[in-house]
């Protein structure tokens, strides 16, 4: 087929960004919520303002989307689109557009409420825990903290965590995921142990997705932060 040239284009992100009625005057926390793969935005972002009412939230669009359902009878509208984050056979490209992309998404969101970096943190399911803890290597005087929800990091960038040795990090597993199994989430906790970050693990009796079990466990531990921020 020959070679793979790349095309440099101009592209438009989306977000979904929510300010509280309540939000008082002056920087407010915000909280970065990150999909996972096959997810709608819109998903995420109520799981957010369910686990840190008051805070900004702040809910990017993965760039990659599809048609979720394309045979269902009546069409493909009828199934509804997923959304994704890698989908790039050079990973180094699509963590950069990644980044970007999120990074723009906080900036909207600045500019309707200002927020403060102290009391921001990255929240990811999924594929989009990678997603979001990249971001926070990447940025981190961006984001206070790092909260990762039956999600992982690739190998070849585990060596960088160091970045978030001053960052508190929570992640919530559950004992019966097979998309990231126990023994997994072991090895990328010694990675974040071997980088000198303050991980805490909250195992829970539970499979892939969006654990029920698992939102007051983040809502207590964004709550325990912003208390001390």
């Amino acid at each position: 087929m020959g070679e793979r040239i790349p095309i440099p284009v101009e592209m438009t992100g989306y977000a979904r960004v929510h300010v509280p009625d309540d939000v008082p005057d002056g920087p407010a926390p915000a909280l970065i919520a990150v999909h996972g793969y096959g997810m709608p935005p819109e998903d995420m972002a109520d799981y957010a303002k369910a686990v840190a009412p008051g805070a900004v939230i702040v809910a990017p669009e993965g760039p990659s989307a599809w048609y979720r359902r394309p045979s269902t009878k009546g069409g493909a509208r009828l199934g509804g689109v997923g959304y994704g984050w890698i989908a790039d056979p050079d990973r180094d490209a699509a963590e950069a557009r990644n980044c970007a992309l999120i990074g723009k998404a906080l900036d909207l969101a600045a500019e309707r409420h200002a927020i403060d970096p102290a009391r921001t943190f990255a929240l990811g399911f999924s594929q989009g825990a990678a997603v979001a803890t990249y971001f926070a290597v990447e940025n981190p005087e961006l984001v206070a903290g790092v909260i990762g929800l039956a999600g992982g990091a690739p190998q070849s960038w585990r060596p960088r965590l160091s970045a978030l040795a001053d960052h508190p990090v929570l992640w919530v597993t559950g004992t019966h995921d097979a998309s990231y199994p126990p023994a997994y989430i072991a090895e990328l906790l010694a990675a974040f142990e071997a980088g000198g970050v303050d991980a805490e693990s909250v195992v829970l009796d539970e499979a892939h997705g969006l654990m029920p079990a698992a939102q007051p466990v983040v809502t207590d531990w964004l709550r325990r932060r912003l208390a001390t921020s």
